[in-house]
């Protein structure tokens, strides 16, 4: 009997250990999987900040004199949860309002310095690499960052959705309808639009249900922009006119490498 004891803890002692080997073999292979599908994501990212940050010129930021309750105005207007804060230029960034960081002082005065809470602004150069910034904002827990150029100026910011936004394509939420710069309604039949806005959204400010009427025309396009470039074939220039069925687009404002505002005109 003890004989025989002794062969089935040998048993289960054999068996157990085979099966911790094959456990952790299995686990370091899942893992290194996992880490090899991380990879090819972080490959898939070959763009630079420059391409995907938001430029200098539609900066929303805030100076550090403005008064507690203009402060609180903008921030009720724009929707955003971090602002960067300057001193007298826009080169001169003292640090980031984080929105959340007012909230246990909404009941102060107005003339609380709101100055006195701000975080400190993350650079990094319009140069760098997408995927690279991607594991920096994982890895220091930032949203935001601050585009500067070789001298120091500041040229765009960018955030972590921005790069998501190069994964999963255009994300939208209740406070991109408030933007003005977006849409502004002239008349019944008559709008202008930025070139970048989403053609989703472009589609619901004129009241249509689903982008749809739009496939045979956008491609691959996810913006305004991108649509009436694949439509026209070209990049169209200033004061040129697209019809697309009762559709008529006219370029307001374009460069040579962008179409920033576009007039609709609905017949």
């Amino acid at each position: 009997m003890e004989r025989k004891n002794k062969l089935l803890k040998s048993a289960l002692k054999y068996f157990y250990n085979l099966y911790t080997k094959l456990y952790v073999k299995t686990a370091e292979e899942d893992k290194e999987t996992e880490d090899n599908e991380t990879k090819k994501s972080f490959l898939q990212l070959d763009s630079q900040v420059s391409e995907i940050m938001t430029a200098r010129v539609d900066i929303l930021a805030l100076e550090i004199s403005t008064s507690f309750n203009e402060v609180m105005q903008i921030i009720a207007k724009s929707g955003f949860s971090r602002i960067p804060v300057y001193e007298k230029e826009l080169d001169q960034i003292k640090g980031v309002l984080h929105v959340k960081d007012l909230f246990k002082y909404l009941c102060h005065d107005k003339e609380f310095q709101w100055s006195k809470i701000i975080r400190e602004a993350f650079f990094v150069p319009e140069g760098k690499n997408t995927s690279d910034l991607l594991k920096e904002f994982q890895e220091a827990k930032r949203h935001q960052a601050i585009v500067v150029d070789e001298f120091g100026c500041v040229v765009g910011i960018v955030s972590l959705e921005d790069i998501l936004e190069e994964i999963v394509g255009e994300i939208s939420d209740e406070f991109d309808s408030l933007q003005p710069s977006f849409v502004t309604k002239l008349g019944e039949k008559t709008y202008i639009f930025a070139g970048k806005i989403s053609i989703n959204d472009f589609c619901k400010a004129i009241s249509l249900t689903d982008d749809k009427v739009f496939d045979p025309i956008k491609g691959d396009a996810d913006t305004l922009a991108g649509m009436l470039i694949s439509l026209a074939g070209h990049l169209p220039k200033k004061g040129e006119t697209i019809k697309y069925q009762n559709y008529f687009f006219i370029i307001e404002k374009a460069d040579n490498r962008k179409i920033e505002k576009v007039k609709l005109i609905l017949k």
